[in-house]
């Protein structure tokens, strides 16, 4: 693995883990909703996703921009969809 390589996987996790410490605090603490563990830990599964197939994309779309972004996506569905 490359300083590079390495470099982009600490981006995707940081952000993975940042939105999923996002999702259940604003979602149990701020505005008092109780969802699932699997709600939960729905941003996490864009890490492992990143980690198993991120090797076969093409360079341009194997950005840590671009996993970064899918996983601000998916923090805010679930966000949306347990407040509905």
């Amino acid at each position: 693995m490359s300083l590079e390589d390495a470099q982009s996987a600490v981006v995707v996790a940081a952000t993975a883990a940042a939105c999923t410490i996002a999702v259940t605090v604003l979602l149990e603490l701020v505005v008092g909703v109780e969802v699932s563990f699997l709600l939960q830990i729905a941003p996490l599964s864009v890490y492992v996703l990143y980690t198993l197939i991120h090797s076969r994309l093409p360079d341009g779309m194997d950005r840590p921009r671009n996993w970064s972004v899918l996983t601000v996506g998916v923090s805010l569905l679930v966000i949306g969809y347990a407040l509905v």
